[in-house]
């Protein structure tokens, strides 16, 4: 008993989605890997540097109370508000001398954790220090 059906060939289709998903993959990625148009591109900080993107941007920029005031970054007297994660090893000697040598002023401080006003000059000599683990911006404006 043959039925008048004949078997359709599913290569055709098959092949056809296959392609049509390596396609779409292809072309979401390749707009994300083109690089941004000029001007537009952010610095990231290098990797020995223990910086947050915005916090070294703002080290490097040439108008830097222009780039805080457009990235509501709080500054006072060319100091800008930072947390200061160190190594939980370190020594009060050493974070003293840190602190001291950078013109670094502490408003608050808990075991590992500094709320400082740092010199925007210093931040990268700060991040190149080995009993620092990170530096990076309150999440939220605080008051001193």
């Amino acid at each position: 008993m043959e039925s008048g059906i004949k078997k359709k060939s599913t290569r055709f289709p098959t092949v056809y989605f296959l392609f049509s998903q390596y396609l779409f993959v292809y072309l979401l990625f390749a707009q994300q890997l083109s690089p941004p148009p000029e001007g537009l591109e952010k610095q990231k900080p290098p990797k020995e540097l223990k910086l947050t993107s915005i916090l070294y941007e703002l080290a490097i920029s040439p108008d830097r109370e222009n780039f805080a005031k457009n990235h509501n970054i709080f500054l006072q007297e060319g100091k800008v508000r930072v947390f200061i994660y160190m190594d939980p090893s370190s020594t009060k000697l050493d974070r003293s001398k840190l602190v001291k040598s950078l013109n670094i002023d502490i408003e608050k401080t808990s075991n590992n954790l500094l709320r400082a006003l740092v010199p925007i000059d210093k931040l990268i000599p700060l991040s190149k220090e080995p009993i620092i683990w990170s530096i990076s911006l309150p999440d939220k404006p605080t008051k001193p």
